[in-house]
């Protein structure tokens, strides 16, 4: 989807041979870096820069960064707008396929901004297709879909085939991704057909396998069964070993849905031989999980079992958490199978169905996997139940049913019965009674006596008053009922607000995370802009630092919106992202820095901002004034470790000169010292400084989130 343009500048010739050379030569960039020894125009200079920063970008970098910003100061030069804006954009695809997703949205929308009022339709629909695929990137998927719909409405008469089928597949993958498959199978049809249009049967091939995946998703299991085999077909005439085999296996997957047992076991075996020839661990475990799950169903335990254990034994040891619990949790399942329909070792394979329930449990909570979390409870009281022992199966179903919602249900079902109940003994006491009745009044009219007349109107009276009674009875229980009833159903709803409002509150501060961090994230880019205007030195490097401050801060809300726990960071995490980024800022070459932080080292957004703050500050200078001389390399140690429960010990070190008065701490004239200053006593903390082969700084602070 990267776009190069088709003409560049007559200037550019020299420029153009050496793009050939960057893809067929390693030794290209060498090329590339002489070409820059020449005096050049400004344009050709700008071209140059993009072609290295491009060469950098899967192998070093922080060097396809600093070419790229120096392409972007040359921006500044060009004063028509149309070639600027192209330039832009050209800017745009640069960053994105050296993966700065952020950098690249700047300056596609500074050409989106042009173009939309002014450019051609042709270079309106190609910044359409680029601007949207990096928010598709930043995972901004309704964004992006909005920016490829905008693309759609223009004149597509002479746009590029290759260009209309990606943004056919790219926006049938952002509805796709936002589970809106009608509309995603409706733009794959779109891409399938200028692709077949083209003769592209590698495109054809996986617009095949996007509709499968759509129509599988939708329970359309024949519709996608035949979109699978067709991409089958074609990647067989391809004989592209790989795809063969995630067709291969998709297709068992489709048949499992359908329930066709044993065709799937044939298509999953033949998936799982592959992958054991080329070592694709991920597939083989995938292939034993669905195997096992069809041999449950079709009841043959041992062979289920032989499959799941072998997932369970080669399971590697830094494998995902989310597979080894589906592992767990199907072994659970098989065996309360087994244990439930098989006599034989029956107690054995209970117990084991409850050993795998617990430990699917212990992993499901450690990544809120709720869902098998829940199945697990389920497995626990079944078992339970069978074993005989009630007292623990009643606790575990008590669980299972709090964590599905199901539990008000469930109560007032047992009211309902508990009523029934209650109603039918009545009934029949009442029954029996009338029978009595009935009897005594027989045996009253043989005597034809005015006594027995006088006692058989007492006891129909009598009778009477009963049935009045049990007809009160009733009503004053079924008003009893209707009114439980009515609170049951006021207690499921108000829960279902509650849960549904803590879901949109979740969503809702991950968003905010997210839409800082990108708010922040385009303030840097536009100070990297600034920077280039800068009249000085001296201002240059104050707005690079202010650069990295605001950096610092993004990435705390880039670390929050992307865990789980929206209230603390890892510190382990966030210092070793903050250090590269600012060694990359600062151009050094290679990791310089060690850290010393342990895994579990979490702190709070209030205390993580000024604590990154200041380590923003102290890594500058330590990156900054640990070169300087040419041949010097910075070496710089970031600790942070506890000193007892609540409190922190902060310590970085470098082998720089160190300052220049030991006495500057205590009254300092930087920016930067009594930024780190200030923020110290914001934290109720205390800095000292030292120096030993270089500048040591050392930060106490209670930390009341830190944990033991």
């Amino acid at each position: 989807m990267n776009l190069l343009p088709k003409k560049l500048f007559i200037c550019c010739t020299l420029l153009i041979i050496s793009l050939g050379w960057v893809k067929a030569n390693p030794t290209s960039r060498d090329s590339l870096l002489a070409v820059l020894q020449n005096p050049q125009p400004d344009s050709a200079l700008f071209q140059n820069y993009i072609l290295l920063g491009e060469a950098y970008a899967k192998t070093q970098k922080d060097s396809s960064g600093i070419f790229l910003h120096k392409a972007g100061q040359l921006l500044k030069n060009f004063k028509v707008p149309r070639q600027k804006a192209r330039f832009q954009r050209k800017l745009g695809i640069a960053y994105r396929k050296s993966q700065n997703a952020d950098s690249a949205a700047v300056y596609l929308l500074l050409a989106l901004d042009y173009f939309r009022k002014n450019g051609p339709e042709k270079d309106r629909f190609y910044t359409y297709l680029e601007t949207g695929s990096v928010f598709f990137e930043l995972e901004d998927r309704n964004k992006a879909i909005d920016l490829y719909e905008a693309a759609l409405k223009l004149d597509l008469s002479r746009v590029d085939s290759a260009k209309l089928s990606d943004l056919y597949t790219n926006l049938g993958l952002a509805y796709q991704y936002t589970s809106r498959f009608k509309e995603a199978i409706h733009y794959h049809f779109e891409g399938l057909r200028v692709v077949i249009a083209m003769h592209d049967i590698s495109g054809e091939a996986s617009s095949y396998n996007n509709l499968g995946v759509c129509y599988l998703e939708l329970g359309q299991y024949d519709d996608a069964l035949q979109q699978y085999e067709k991409a089958l077909n074609i990647y067989r005439q391809l004989q592209d070993t790989a795809q063969i085999l995630r067709r291969t296996y998709a297709i068992g997957g489709a048949l499992f849905g359908k329930k066709m047992y044993p065709e799937a076991l044939t298509y999953l075996n033949r998936a799982l031989n592959m992958a054991r020839a080329s070592n694709d661990k991920l597939t083989i475990l995938s292939c034993y999980q669905v195997m096992g799950l069809i041999y449950i169903k079709l009841e043959n335990y041992p062979e289920a079992e032989r499959v799941l254990r072998l997932a369970e034994t080669e399971f590697p040891a830094k494998g995902s958490k989310r597979m080894l619990i589906y592992i767990k949790s199907n072994l659970s399942v098989l065996y309360l199978n087994w244990g439930t329909n098989v006599q034989a070792n029956r107690k054995q394979h209970l117990n084991q169905a409850i050993t795998f329930s617990k430990e699917t449990i212990l992993l499901a909570k450690e990544i809120d996997f709720l869902m098998l979390e829940k199945k697990s409870y389920e497995v626990l009281y079944k078992a339970y139940n069978e074993l005989g022992q009630h007292k623990e199966a009643m606790d575990y179903a008590l669980t299972y049913m709090t964590l599905s919602d199901s539990l008000l249900n469930a109560e007032k079902q047992n009211a309902i019965v508990e009523m029934e109940a209650k109603y039918e003994a009545e009934k029949k006491d009442l029954e029996i009674d009338l029978l009595n009745k009935d009897k005594t009044i027989a045996n009253m009219e043989l005597s034809a006596s005015k006594e027995a007349q006088k006692s058989q109107r007492d006891v129909i009276y009598a009778l009477l008053a009963g049935v009045l009674f049990i007809s009160a009875l009733g009503m004053v229980i079924f008003r009893l009922y209707r009114q439980k009833q009515k609170a049951n159903q006021q207690l499921v709803s108000q829960n279902k607000t509650i849960v549904q409002q803590r879901d949109e509150n979740e969503v809702l501060l991950k968003e905010i995370h997210h839409r800082v961090k990108n708010n922040l994230q385009i303030i840097s880019s536009l100070l990297d802009l600034q920077s280039g205007k800068a009249l000085d030195e001296n201002s240059r490097m104050l707005t690079i630092d202010s650069q990295s401050r605001v950096k610092a801060m993004s990435l705390v809300h880039e670390l929050l919106y992307q865990n789980n726990n929206l209230a603390e960071i890892d510190m382990n995490v966030y210092t070793a992202k903050l250090a590269a980024q600012i060694q990359s800022i600062n151009h050094v070459e290679g990791k310089v820095y060690r850290l010393d932080i342990p895994h579990d080292m979490m702190v709070d957004i209030d205390t993580a901002i000024p604590l990154g703050l200041i380590l923003t500050e102290l890594l500058t200078n330590a990156f900054k004034y640990a070169q300087s001389s040419p041949e010097a390399k910075p070496e710089v140690e970031i600790g942070i470790q506890r000193e007892k429960a609540d409190h922190l010990r902060v310590r970085v070190r470098d082998n720089g000169p160190g300052l220049p008065d030991e006495q500057a701490l205590k009254a300092p004239r930087s920016l930067g010292l009594r930024l780190v200053k200030t923020l110290t006593k914001q934290l109720g903390g205390t800095l000292q400084y030292t120096y030993e082969s270089g500048a040591c700084f050392t930060l106490h602070f209670v930390n009341e989130k830190s944990y033991p």
